[in-house]
């Protein structure tokens, strides 16, 4: 299975399953205004096990995101600006995908997650969310522009084929559809 297939689709559904649970749980809990540490703490959570995913995907120790994880947690407590909550959890976002996990250069780091971030800024001041059912398609729409970055920007980055323990399956297909190339 192609590794960028594979990272959309896990993209994707992670991010519909924490619109999911972020929707229950703030509906659930019956007030129909989120209260900014619980949303904090809530995107903060989200965005640690995405991360904790991409370091698996990269096959980078978890040792190395333990800082910008705890800077992450700890502006829940530091900031009490909706907007500088979201920059900092974006920038903390930004260092751990393409300065530890996916190593790019300065320049194209600096341009993807510059689209990036103004496109999930965009997308959230575009959706203006109050409810809980608007910050739970936000972030819904978040995980749907990142996967852009798989997309547009992992051109050489990703890991190489041959590091991928295929299935029973996929080697027979794989060995077949090299027999056919050399027919």
């Amino acid at each position: 299975m192609n590794n960028t297939a594979r990272y959309l689709r896990t993209t994707i559904v992670y991010g519909f399953m924490c619109a999911f649970v972020f929707y229950i749980l703030m509906a659930g809990m019956g007030h129909p205004y989120i209260w900014p540490p619980q949303l904090y703490l809530s995107v903060s959570l989200f965005v640690a096990v995405y991360c904790i995913m991409m370091a698996r995907w990269t096959h980078t120790g978890i040792i190395k995101i333990v800082f910008p994880l705890l800077l992450l947690f700890a502006s829940v407590l530091l900031t009490s600006s909706l907007f500088a909550y979201l920059v900092l959890s974006l920038g903390v976002f930004s260092w751990v995908r393409s300065g530890i996990c996916y190593k790019n250069t300065t320049i194209s780091a600096l341009l993807a997650e510059g689209f990036l971030i103004g496109g999930t800024c965009l997308a959230i001041f575009i959706l203006s969310p109050h409810n809980p059912m608007s910050w739970a398609l936000g972030i819904w729409m978040f995980f749907l522009v990142q996967t852009l970055y798989f997309v547009f920007f992992m051109e050489g980055s990703e890991v190489p084929a041959s590091d991928v323990k295929r299935g029973a399956f996929e080697s027979a297909r794989y060995e077949a559809e090299k027999l056919m190339s050399e027919l």
